[in-house]
């Protein structure tokens, strides 16, 4: 599979691509459809998650966590929306369907895809992995040529209009969106090391040895061509969970 990976800063409030290339021309999104993971159980939220998922929990007053992946892919003029749930889904549901009318989206959806048991499939989604593996029959259904999977339960501003400019610029097959972290954050994320053309070249699920760390350590020359800073103790690279 051929992939390629950049770097995304965050700053209070916003965070901007570096190293991609600015949407300077239009770029054609009704060909994007979007996949929100809202499954998560959230234990290390609890008591937070004890009657909502971690999509479902409040936030800044009259929000649910759901809205800022939803409203990134909207401004982004991503209009066809499937959002996958599993765990106590009952309030992200509610939320869901008071909040974004149909008319309001008539060129595209907001489409809710509960965990459910088939004939042939009687198993609950193993991770989030096997919840877009489930629902492949409403992908392979769906008019859209690229798909970007989202977390249902993460904090970001993102024009994911200049992440779709890239991979078509590149041609790449699959976009992962990364961070930029020091050693101790590393060892809760899955962290992948790329070439100096950010071809993915290895990747580590949550690495704790010594030497998995050393090894995925991302060179200073391919920060800089990142547009990242290359004096800091940031230098490997997080996967965000968000795909294209």
């Amino acid at each position: 599979m051929h992939t390629l990976t950049n770097g995304i800063q965050h700053t209070t409030g916003k965070s901007e691509a570096r190293g991609w290339p600015a949407a300077s021309s239009p770029v054609d999104m009704s060909k994007v459809c979007c996949m929100i993971l809202g499954g998560g159980q959230g234990t290390r939220l609890f008591p937070l998650t004890q009657r909502h998922c971690k999509p479902a929990i409040l936030f800044g007053g009259r929000f649910r966590l759901v809205d800022v992946p939803l409203s990134n892919a909207i401004h982004s003029q991503i209009h066809k929306n499937y959002i996958i749930t599993q765990f106590l889904s009952a309030s992200l549901h509610q939320h869901i369907f008071q909040t974004y009318r149909k008319e309001s989206y008539s060129s595209g959806f907001i489409e809710i895809l509960g965990a459910e048991q088939k004939p042939k499939k009687t198993d609950w989604f193993k991770g989030t992995a096997d919840a877009v593996r489930q629902n492949l029959e409403y992908l392979i259904e769906t008019p859209a040529e690229y798909f970007l999977i989202l977390s249902g339960d993460q904090l970001y501003h993102i024009n994911f209009q200049k992440m779709m400019q890239c991979a078509l610029q590149k041609n790449v097959d699959v976009l992962v969106a990364t961070l930029a972290v020091n050693q101790k954050d590393a060892k809760r994320m899955g962290i992948m090391k790329v070439n100096e053309d950010h071809h993915i070249i290895d990747f580590h699920e949550k690495p704790d040895a010594d030497a998995a760390l050393e090894r995925l350590k991302t060179p200073s020359s391919v920060l800089d061509k990142m547009g990242l800073p290359t004096e800091t103790d940031a230098c490997f690279l997080g996967s965000m969970g968000i795909y294209l």
